[in-house]
């Protein structure tokens, strides 16, 4: 991608992301420091072009259909990837439209985000983030059955209320939670992702 394309994309947003089976922060109890890390957005100056991640289509295979998106691009380093929902199948960067036929709640748009966890992995998530490039730094709020807040956390031992047993052992055990994430509008968004492997950084 180079910043004469980004440029050339007006209206579009710049996505990265989690869902069922996640909790919001208040709701954990764990102690692990990972979970207690400063938020590192990337600064972006006011109005200028959107450096959106650019996904893998390699990170699960399509043999595992209790995936929502499995064998498509999914975004970030490990051990934890976002897929974004309305995203064109065919483009690997986090870029995509907001039009009218999505979902809208009071805060903005809800967008489909599923999240998969890599099966060796065996720890936790924590997922925050927040408009960059902007002089609203609005927060992404993260969509869960329980509530709508700033944070969520995944758990490889609790890998979302659509995954069997039966499809654990099938998929090698990816963990996939189908979430939704809320934005406010059109903009340049980032969200940071930190493991017990450390921070990762999607944009879009």
């Amino acid at each position: 991608m180079n910043l004469s394309t980004t440029l050339s994309l007006t209206g579009l947003i710049t996505f990265v992301a989690f869902t069922s089976g996640a909790q919001t922060l208040a709701d954990q109890g764990s102690e692990s420091s990972y979970l207690y890390r400063p938020l590192r957005l990337p600064h972006l100056e006011f109005e200028s072009a959107c450096p959106a991640s650019v996904g893998s289509n390699d990170v699960v295979p399509s043999a595992h259909p209790y995936i929502f998106g499995a064998g498509g691009y999914f975004f970030g380093k490990g051990p934890v990837y976002l897929g974004l929902g309305w995203k064109p199948a065919d483009r690997a960067e986090a870029r995509f439209e907001l039009v009218d036929r999505m979902p809208r709640v009071p805060q903005g748009f809800r967008l489909k985000t599923p999240w998969i966890m890599d099966p060796k992995y065996k720890g936790e998530a924590l997922v925050r983030g927040a408009r960059i490039g902007s002089a609203i730094p609005d927060q992404i709020l993260f969509d869960s059955p329980q509530t709508t807040g700033p944070a969520l956390v995944l758990r490889s031992q609790n890998p979302g209320t659509l995954v069997s047993p039966a499809q654990l052992e099938a998929g090698q055990h990816w963990g996939f939670w189908p979430t939704s994430m809320v934005v406010p509008a059109r903009g340049c968004y980032a969200l940071q992702i930190d493991t017990e492997s450390g921070s990762d950084i999607v944009v879009f």
